[in-house]
């Protein structure tokens, strides 16, 4: 939908705010970036309860590949809220504890950033350590 957007300034008037049908630098649209951001999100949450709680009677529905670097963010959040349904779905009849769902949510940025395919991020130059 396209929503109505003021200008400021001297000659201030309304037009077309269109960002979510705008293009991103890597060609996809807002709406379809915010979707391949929720894949990743969704396929994250599926890898860490995986390697982490249980594993399902068939694979999971999503692939590590082609997610864009600028998703993380989004995708952290998405693995976090997705993991007790991705478990309950999984393994009806396994409880999870408050300490263990915290446990696995802990693991979405690193299940992220290895998906993403760029680990250091957060990782900082040094002025002490010219060796980092």
């Amino acid at each position: 939908a396209t929503a109505l957007l003021a200008t400021s300034g001297a000659e201030a008037r309304w037009q077309p705010f269109t960002s979510l049908r705008g293009s991103t630098s890597s060609g996809a649209s807002m709406v379809e970036l915010g979707s391949m951001c929720t894949d990743l999100g969704d396929a994250a949450a599926e890898h860490v309860v995986k390697d982490n709680w249980c594993t399902p009677n068939g694979g999971g529905r999503y692939s590590t590949s082609s997610f864009p670097e600028n998703c993380r963010e989004v995708a952290y959040s998405v693995c976090e809220g997705k993991i007790p349904d991705v478990a309950d779905r999984w393994c009806p009849n396994k409880n999870m504890k408050t300490s263990q769902l915290l446990d696995l949510q802990d693991e979405c940025e690193d299940q992220v950033d290895s998906m993403v395919g760029n680990d250091d991020r957060n990782r900082e130059e040094d002025p002490c350590d010219p060796g980092k």
